[in-house]
């Protein structure tokens, strides 16, 4: 079985690679072929409205017209068992890299159809991991399901979702004007983040089980 986790960050070291990071290796360790795409490397765009994945009787009905460097992704990413979403939160919303792939995949895949909404070609495990300097995720948490998590169930049958809250923006506070922070606690944050890329393993071995449930 295979599983496809998408970094949205553009940094490809730090709190949201990580944690993919660590969500595939409890993927490999439930038997899972893995693969990370740091979508900062792939040159792409996002959606252009032209509405040809809605098109009646068409053969690019549920396919994104658009043939640049995310088509190949995309096409392989629909043979996964798993498909993992990772993005920090800029403004209150996902990183403009993942909307960009969101609008491309997931909307391209979604119909305006009551009857059949999802035009996913298999039933897939998705999860969606974000990041945030924030304390906890209260703010964001019931505005992103209902956004991102709807169309995610309606797509690909299986949705769950993983936070991590209160993330060190730096690694030496001291060197940048960022007073609204106390630098120890951000410290010793920083020092403790091992628990949530021990999370994120949990995570990641979660999700190969719902995987291997919705085989069945």
């Amino acid at each position: 079985m295979k599983a496809m986790a998408f970094n949205g960050s553009p940094r490809r070291n730090w709190n949201t690679a990580k944690l993919l990071d660590g969500a595939l290796a409890g993927l490999r360790e439930e038997g899972f072929e893995t693969e990370r795409i740091d979508l900062r490397n792939v040159n792409f765009r996002g959606c252009f409205s032209c509405f040809s994945c809605k098109q009646k009787d068409s053969p690019l009905y549920g396919k994104c017209i658009i043939k640049d460097a995310l088509a190949d992704i995309i096409a392989r990413a629909e043979e996964a068992d798993v498909l993992l979403f990772g993005s920090p939160i800029y403004f209150s919303e996902v990183s403009s890299d993942m909307r960009a792939l969101m609008e491309r995949m997931i909307f391209s895949h979604f119909a305006y159809d009551a009857e059949q909404p999802g035009l996913w070609p298999r039933k897939t495990a998705c999860g969606l991991l974000y990041t945030m300097n924030q304390p906890d995720e209260n703010q964001y948490a019931k505005r992103l399901q209902d956004s991102v998590g709807s169309f995610c169930d309606a797509v690909f049958a299986s949705t769950d979702v993983f936070y991590a809250v209160d993330t060190c923006q730096f690694a030496d506070y001291s060197r940048y004007v960022c007073n609204v922070y106390d630098p120890e606690k951000k410290a010793a944050r920083l020092a403790a983040f091992s628990e949530e890329e021990a999370r994120a393993q949990e995570f990641g071995r979660m999700l190969a089980r719902r995987a291997k449930e919705m085989e069945k």
